[in-house]
């Protein structure tokens, strides 16, 4: 698999990255985002959850990035979601 280039706006300014996907056990889905050779967080799809006695801790499937330096790109994790998408679905 390819490396994904994605193009964002974030705190005003456009940014140029590419989603590259992890491999190895336990890693299927999820993705560094990397921007000028800098690792910005991880982009993962969730199946979520019912959470349980009565929906504790429960959560909705679908995109969600971690980044420990911009918690903020959490917003744009569908948007990065779309281009992973689109990329798996341009290969079949």
């Amino acid at each position: 698999m390819n490396d994904i280039r994605v193009v964002f706006d974030f705190k005003g300014k456009e940014y140029k990255g590419i989603l590259s996907p992890l491999s190895g056990a336990g890693t299927l889905g999820n993705y560094h985002l990397m921007v000028d050779n800098y690792y910005w967080g991880t982009l993962s799809y969730s199946q979520g959850s019912e959470g349980f006695n009565g929906g504790v801790h429960a959560f909705p499937a679908g995109w969600v990035f971690d980044s420990p330096s911009h918690p903020e790109l959490n917003e744009l994790a569908d948007h990065f979601g779309y281009a992973v998408t689109a990329w798996v679905g341009s290969r079949k």
